[in-house]
């Protein structure tokens, strides 16, 4: 299953609702793909966002895994397969 919307998607600034706070994650090319809770402030929701907001690169990186590992090529990663990978991270944990 690969129908979900196309990426990159990212996350905007945070949407109050009465009392609730909120950050969307948005795809340029469809709008809003989630509505994730941030109440408390102080809580995980800023840090789901990014995280949800990472799921197509997730998915192409995992892809790009287990092709590696299929076609016996995963011997040791090239140094763009790493500079790929720490750049996920740093987005999954909203650092860029």
């Amino acid at each position: 299953m690969s129908g979900w919307t196309k990426g990159p998607w990212e996350v905007t600034d945070e949407d109050v609702r009465g009392d609730d706070i909120f950050f969307r994650v948005e795809s340029a090319e469809a709008g809003m793909v989630a509505l994730v809770d941030a109440t408390p402030e102080d809580g995980p929701g800023k840090a789901n966002a990014h995280l949800i907001a990472s799921a197509p690169e997730l998915a192409e990186a995992l892809r790009q895994l287990v092709s590696m590992i299929d076609e016996g090529s995963f011997i040791q990663p090239t140094w763009r397969q790493v500079v790929f990978a720490r750049a996920l991270l740093a987005r999954i944990e909203g650092e860029s």
